[in-house]
């Protein structure tokens, strides 16, 4: 008798099994073939010899081989080195178990560590641990933890380590494995027997015994255990003494084996790669999946199983890892090779695809039927669900699930190929041929559509579109589209909005039609468009395919994938112009076979009657139903794993510090989400310096330039692939050291220094300005002196000796009435040489030699009183200093032109006369309580004829002061002149000193 294949006996074996309730199992829809599977071998970093798997709370996958520790974080493999200071006992990982975010680590040949909080606690012979093997660990709820090893059952509590023998009633010499099931129950195999500890028991039972040793205990949904064997087999233990005995095992040699949330069973094999049971134990006809290195599996010998926290399913083995994980996009088992696919979806629920290189296919479930031998590359589905094709010999019809050619070709477009078709309200076929351009096809009868122009000027159209209002839209390439209706045809471009560059995609939604192309999406409004962007620039290229689903939603067929546009996201574009939408992307991270075709066959992507939408690709065909989208919910935790400032590596921790000149600084951090690990998407913020949260997109690295010293913290917040943040992330909280010249005391000192200088400078600067005037009227003065000298030597005297000789003259005349001319005349003469003289004198210092200002103004008053009834008061403010020679000159002849005008016109009861030498500034106040000056005059800045208020203004403006005049009629007269001090004084004062120039 043929020995029975090995996949018969397993078939068999679980069919005996005797089970009672059902339990839920995975999708039967989904086949492990249609899991989306990823390997990792050595070339990608992986260790090979994977012997153990286990996940920690903070998202680490930690794998066990037989040359050390690895985690990964789905990105990059890491071996683990011991923290400083320590070391594990051996290389030779054989067991893990994770308890939170603590790992226990069995080593083969004995010991364990435990790597809690960066920290590692080792425990070996001294601490009363085995030196045998370590097979498993497991924990229960008060925190007593079990380890299996080669030598026997342990169990510690506290700090102690105790051996579990036959006085506890565990006889066996070794412990294969050790489990803690959902009701506290604890299970232990020996070499040849499996026993049951009972909840708040203290003694062991024997449950079952058997030739071959147990390598893993597991429960299933339902509470029931199973024992894998790898040279028996699967089998179910009974729970009780008195329960009836489970039955036959499944005989197919088990390494490892779990049972996933949704029912699975995984069996990993040492030679025979993996097995599911889909249906687990509890079906009449469960199915056996295989998975082996044919389907993709690094290896055929699998030694260790473990689902993760988000239901993806990973394998170790032999050459490397292994990750299976349901996907949104299920592949269509169309034949491999069979390239552009043209989809239509018919009213029974079955798929038609006409291909380049196969016979018109169609898929019904899973099966799929070859009909005619035909190369089609077009599909299309009218409004009233009849099935047109376009192949290279005519136009074919789909009636009663049968494809029938109902019409050649024309004459013309006879060696072309169909680009799109579309059937409108009259029963009139519209086709696009791929060279001659637009034609029509109604009572077997083709029609060359060349009645518009816009058709005769453009190539054929890429895609066409019936809407029902009965309108045709044609899309071309180069940002055409022409629409034809009842009223004949129009081209709309670029100036009706359209920017989409060759128009690949028509579909008309609910409420709207929608376009989309090269360049983007867009909607019509009447006969313009709008233009929808997504947040992610680029997002909307290559659009090929476009479906509007019953809830709103907007599916695109894209260069980058599947996209999909929440309807509430849609609406808000609509209503807010220029608002980018959230898109959500499915390529081939979630099972997309390939990218869209850009031109033909068209479109990419179709919808049938249950809702599904299929996506045409160069890979092949994939489907993905809207209802039921798988969403991870878990956000992934953050960790940071160091700091890089100049090659000095540092990991987080409480008083974290760097040393000063530190001005570049790395931060790496992790986001572990297993799932899709390519997908999370991190911002991080650097308190001290980022004003808002930074998008790092999927960067799991933080780099700064030019750092001060100061307190930072770094905070980072992590997304997974279904867009679910874990708001609160990670921080770490560090200080960059000042150097000397950074501390504040140098800082207060450099700040007092500086403004020191300023002073000084200031000062010196003063003490320049004062000299340069000083130098400016010195040469002012002597020129005026020299003029004056010139004047009075030559003018002057030449005048007044011309009047001794006239005068001479005139006494002479005998005529009297002559002599009185000539002597009026020389009155005049006189009077002219006298103001003459006034002018000369102006040009030398006013003041009288040798007295300074105060008593040169009082005698100015004193020559004025005797001729004016009225009161002198001076005052003298501050310390008298010696004024600049030119200033006290000008400033001389502005008082006495002050005090002269208020003696002759103001008529005053008293005058008063104010110095002030400030150490700031010089100050001169001439008072008077005369008649005061009228508004008119004070506008006009003096009285018509007069010049002396005007002369004043001008000696002020020449020396750099301000003169103001203050007066009302009736109320008296102010003037006053300001002065800074080093315009004024010779001597410039300094802090209360004083210095000569």
């Amino acid at each position: 008798m043929p020995a029975v294949p090995v996949w018969q006996r397993a078939l068999c074996a679980v069919l005996m099994l005797l089970v009672s309730a059902p339990v839920p199992a995975l999708d039967p829809a989904v086949r492990v073939d249609e899991l989306l599977h990823t390997g990792w071998t050595v070339q990608d970093g992986a260790p090979a010899d994977i012997t153990a798997l286990a996940q920690t709370g903070d998202g680490f996958l930690w794998l066990g081989t037989p040359t050390g520790l690895y985690r990964f974080d789905g990105i990059q493999f890491e071996r683990v080195a011991a923290p400083a200071g320590s070391e594990f006992p051996s290389q030779a990982v054989s067991a893990l178990w994770a308890s939170g975010n603590a790992l226990w680590i069995g080593f083969r040949y004995g010991g364990a560590s435990l790597l809690r909080d960066g920290r590692l606690y080792n425990y070996g012979e001294a601490e009363g641990f085995s030196t045998g093997t370590v097979f498993g660990f497991a924990q229960q709820d008060d925190g007593r933890v079990w380890a299996a090893t080669y030598r026997g059952l342990l169990r510690r509590h506290g700090e102690t380590w105790t051996w579990i023998g036959a006085a506890q009633g565990f006889p066996g010499r070794q412990a294969r494995a050790v489990l803690v099931d959902s009701a506290g129950a604890v299970w232990a195999a020996s070499e040849d027997a499996v026993y049951r500890q009972a909840p708040g028991a203290a003694q062991f039972r024997e449950v079952a015994a058997g030739d071959y040793p147990v390598s893993r205990l597991a429960e299933d949904r339902q509470g029931r255990i199973w024992a894998a064997q790898p040279g028996a087999g699967l089998r179910r233990l009974k729970a009780q003494p008195g329960e009836a005995a489970p039955a036959a095992a499944l005989a197919l040699p088990a390494q490892d084996l779990a049972v996933d949330r949704d029912g699975g069973y995984w069996i990993a094999t040492p030679g025979d790669g993996l097995r599911r049971l889909v249906q687990g134990f509890a079906a009449e006809n469960p199915a056996v999946e295989t998975y082996t290195e044919a389907e993709g599996l690094t290896a055929n010998f699998v030694r260790s199983v473990l689902e993760d926290r988000e239901g993806s399913l990973w394998f170790g083995t032999a050459a490397g890892l292994d990750r299976l994980r349901r996907v949104n996009l299920l592949r269509a088992p169309f034949p491999q090779g069979a390239h552009d696919f043209a989809l239509a979806a018919d009213s029974d629920g079955s798929l038609w695809a006409g291909t380049r290189n196969e016979p018109l296919l169609r898929l019904r479930g899973r099966q799929v039927e070859r009909s005619v031998d035909e190369s089609f590359g077009c599909a299309y589905r009218d409004a009233h669900g009849q099935i047109w094709l376009g192949g290279r010999s005519g136009i074919w019809q789909v009636r009663d699930g049968k494809a029938q050619r109902v019409a050649a070709l024309p004459p013309q477009a006879a060696a072309t190929a169909v680009q799109a078709l579309a059937r409108d309200a009259d029963g009139v076929l519209w086709v696009s041929l791929n060279v001659p351009g637009v034609f029509t096809l109604a009572d077997g009868l083709w029609t060359h559509r060349r009645d518009a122009p816009e058709l005769l000027a453009r190539a054929s159209p890429l895609t066409l579109l019936v809407d029902r209002a009965g309108r045709r839209w044609l899309g071309f390439s180069h940002n055409r589209i022409v629409l034809i209706g009842r009223d004949g045809a129009r081209v709309l471009d670029a100036g009706d909005g359209l920017d989409l560059g060759n128009v690949s995609a028509l579909h008309e939604g609910a409420q709207r039609l929608w376009a989309g192309g090269a360049r983007g999406l867009a909607y019509a409004q009447g006969e313009r468009f709008r233009t929808v962007q997504a947040r992610e620039d680029g997002l909307f290229h290559g659009i090929s395919g476009i479906v509007e689903t019953v809830d709103g939603d907007l599916w695109l067929h894209a260069a980058r994938g599947a996209l999909r546009i929440p309807a509430a996201e849609l609406r808000r574009a609509l209503d807010e112009p220029g608002y980018r939408v959230a898109v959500e992307i499915h390529d081939a991270l979630d099972g997309m076979p390939g990218a869209p075709a850009q031109f033909r066959p068209l479109p990419t992507l179709v919808q049938d009657g249950d809702g599904r939408l299929w996506f045409a690709t160069t890979g092949g065909v994939a489907m993905l139903d809207p209802r039921r989208r798988v969403r991870n919910v878990l956000a992934p935790p953050v960790l940071i794993r160091s700091l890089d400032a100049g090659g000095a590596v540092l990991s987080p921790g409480p008083d974290l510090r760097f040393p000063a000149h530190t001005t570049a600084l790395r931060i790496r951090y992790v986001g572990n989400s297993l799932a899709v690990p390519e997908r999370v998407r991190f911002r991080s913020l650097l308190q001290g310096l980022d004003a808002d949260w930074q998008d790092m997109g999927g960067r799991r690295e933080a780099a700064y330039t030019n750092l001060g010293p100061g307190r930072y913290r770094f905070q980072v917040i992590a997304a997974n692939d279904s867009g679910v943040w874990n708001t609160q992330g990670a921080g770490v909280d560090f200080v960059i050291e000042p150097a000397w010249f950074q501390t504040g005391l140098f800082r207060a000192a450099l700040g007092a220094f500086l403004l020191l200088a300023a002073v000084l400078l200031y000062r010196w600067r003063l003490r320049q300005i004062a000299r340069r005037l000083r130098a400016q009227n010195e040469v002012r003065q002597e020129e005026r002196e020299r003029i004056a000298r010139e004047l009075h030597d030559t003018l002057l005297q030449g005048v007044q000796g011309l009047l001794l000789r006239f005068q001479a003259a005139a006494e002479r005349v005998p005529d009297a009435a002559a002599r009185r001319g000539l002597e009026q005349a020389l009155d005049v003469a006189e009077q002219v040489l006298a103001e003459g003289r006034d002018r000369v004198m102006e040009l030398r210092p006013a003041a009288p030699p040798g007295l300074p200002l105060a008593e040169a103004l009082q005698a100015v008053a004193l020559e004025q009183t005797p001729l004016h009834a009225c009161g002198f008061e001076l005052s003298v403010a501050g310390r008298p200093r010696a004024l600049l020679p030119a200033f006290a000159g000008e400033v001389y002849c502005i008082a006495r032109e002050a005090l002269v005008n208020a003696y002759r016109h103001a008529a005053p009861a008293t005058v008063l006369v104010l110095i002030d030498y400030g150490e700031r500034e010089f100050r001169l106040r001439i008072c008077d309580d005369g008649r005061g000056l009228d508004d008119a005059v004070l506008r006009a800045g003096g009285r018509s004829g007069h010049f002396g208020l005007a002369s004043m203004r001008e000696r002020a403006e020449r020396l750099g002061a301000r003169l103001s005049l203050r007066s009302r009629a009736g109320a008296g007269t102010e003037i006053e002149l300001r002065s800074a001090a080093a315009r004024s004084y010779a001597l410039a004062p300094r802090r209360g000193l004083r210095w000569r120039r």
